[in-house]
């Protein structure tokens, strides 16, 4: 699915090229946490290096195919659409992309549509989505199409080009469609192994779980041990990833929610340790509560290797005596939490 979209956002990218007249599209970039240079490529062949000037901000010209490019500002790489009638202009923090990115200028309709619909792409999950029935299948998927739809008519104004995208995204749904009517079987394969996985791993329930000693956010250690004689629901999530993003102001409520009880929050990030300062940021930025920790091995962290962690977010219900009450337990979005809760705290 997601192979589906990046194609359709390249083929977007190469519209708007009509009646070119410039030699040379003009970028600046005004980059908070990024201090060396960034570096514009095409087809993985570095177009443009770009360093800071006196002002503070990368900027020069660059001739260019009309197309899409990536921006590399030494943490992460970005998708743009470059064609020589630009003056683009590009202000972000490179710690927190997602929420501070921002075109303007020439070419700055086409670039805010292409991010805002990637970033929302990448929010998805997908796994979550075909685990659901059929008739929910189908309404979920509508109602993505009409947030794409929303999202275009927001930054695409120009009539000619929106209404080109718009048939486009038409076109994506309908495939998506008709892949997964021919797919069913498949699919329904897909979700039964989920569950028996599932089921699988709930035979951890009852036993003692696995420990941790983890860095936290104020730069000290913390074991699981230091939480016994109250219940722990742990959330292993990363910064990357956009269904764990999603479900941060759900997880927030319940922690709100249960303040006064016998229960503690622990979010345990499995971010690379290279990721360190971007996992540090956000933290901040959200001002995520609980217990922040974070694995000292990302996906090979033993913690996560004991629950069998092949995906995030995962969640994990410890009781006050050390115990696994549920080795994946429901997400915070899931009413079904707050029932288990309930009949456990009050």
């Amino acid at each position: 699915m997601k192979n589906i979209f990046l194609m359709l956002l390249v083929l977007l990218c190469s519209c708007g090229s009509f009646g070119q007249t410039n030699l040379y599209a003009t970028f600046e970039a005004d980059i908070a946490n990024a201090d060396g240079p960034i570096y514009i490529s095409r087809k993985d062949k570095v177009a443009k290096k770009l360093v800071k000037n006196t002002d503070g901000v990368f900027k020069d010209t660059l001739k260019v195919e009309t197309g899409s490019y990536k921006l590399f500002d030494g943490k992460q790489n970005i998708s743009i659409s470059l064609n020589n009638t630009y003056d683009l202009k590009l202000k972000m923090d490179a710690n927190n992309v997602n929420e501070t990115i921002v075109f303007s200028g020439i070419g700055s309709e086409i670039n805010n549509y292409l991010t805002q619909s990637s970033i929302a792409a990448k929010k998805v999950d997908y796994n979550e989505l075909f685990a659901s029935d059929e008739i929910t299948l189908k309404m979920k998927l509508e109602e993505l199409k009409q947030s794409d739809i929303a999202r275009l008519d927001k930054y695409i104004l120009d009539p000619q080009l929106n209404s080109g995208i718009k048939k486009g995204i038409e076109g994506k749904y309908v495939k998506m469609q008709e892949m997964i009517e021919k797919n069913k079987e498949k699919i329904a394969i897909s979700k039964n192994e989920r569950e028996l996985k599932n089921a699988e791993l709930n035979k951890m329930n009852g036993t003692v779980s696995p420990s941790f000693n983890y860095r936290n956010y104020k730069g000290t250690k913390t074991k699981l041990e230091s939480f016994k004689g109250k219940y722990v629901f742990i959330d292993l999530w990363a910064t990357w990833c956009g269904p764990c993003v999603r479900e941060i102001p759900f997880l927030q409520k319940i922690e709100e929610r249960y303040n006064d009880k016998n229960i503690v929050f622990v979010s345990i990030s499995i971010d690379k340790q290279t990721d360190f300062k971007k996992w540090e940021t956000m933290v901040k930025e959200k001002s995520l509560g609980g217990v922040q920790l974070i694995a000292d091995n990302d996906w090979n962290s033993e913690f996560a290797k004991s629950f069998g962690v092949t995906s995030i977010p995962r969640f994990i219900l410890i009781d006050p005596s050390g115990k696994v009450v549920k080795a994946v337990a429901e997400r915070p979005s899931d009413p079904e939490l707050q029932k288990l809760l309930d009949s456990l705290l009050n």
